[in-house]
């Protein structure tokens, strides 16, 4: 059998001026398929929802993409609160908090009416954690207080509705 082995593929015409080479390096995944649910006020891991990578460069990017569903058991504007986190050498970082937050999403119930409710949060972000060892990215979630915040599932039947996953890929330039 033949292989071919190269550092990098240039096109006959050179690189277009500015650009640069790079592409995906790896990429991780998990499926959280289980429910979750805290009345914790204070951030707490969701369990199962956790991934590792090791970049083989101290210039690679993180490119993370996830998603969950939540709920709660209150019929008020409860909401959900989640951090994306990052962890490295045991040192625990919030990722993508705004400014007026402290949280990176807030998912709410507009709809005072129900008894239940139900939400999707989708979440893209590019972390660069200049780093060669392990990082760990996890959820975290709370409750807002007047309610039970769950993952996966809605709260008034624990019917496993949806799942979640998170993936990152190494991206490199």
């Amino acid at each position: 059998m033949s292989q071919l082995k190269v550092n990098s593929i240039i096109p006959v015409g050179g690189v277009p001026s500015g650009a640069q080479g790079g592409g995906s390096i790896q990429t991780v995944s998990v499926l959280k398929n289980d429910s979750f649910s805290t009345t914790s006020s204070s951030f707490v891991d969701i369990t199962g929802f956790t991934l590792d990578i090791t970049p083989q460069s101290t210039s690679s990017k993180i490119l993370i993409f996830s998603t969950f569903a939540w709920g709660n058991n209150v019929n008020t504007n409860a909401s959900c609160e989640a951090n994306l986190v990052r962890v490295l050498g045991g040192s625990a970082t919030n990722l993508a908090q705004p400014a007026n937050s402290g949280a990176t999403v807030v998912l709410s119930n507009p709809n005072s009416n129900l008894i239940f409710t139900t939400g999707r949060g989708d979440f893209i972000f590019l972390d660069s954690p200049n780093t060669t060892n392990t990082v760990t990215y996890k959820w975290q979630t709370k409750s807002d207080g007047s309610a039970t915040t769950f993952i996966n599932t809605r709260s008034v039947d624990n019917n496993l509705d949806q799942s979640a996953t998170i993936t990152a890929m190494e991206i490199t330039n």
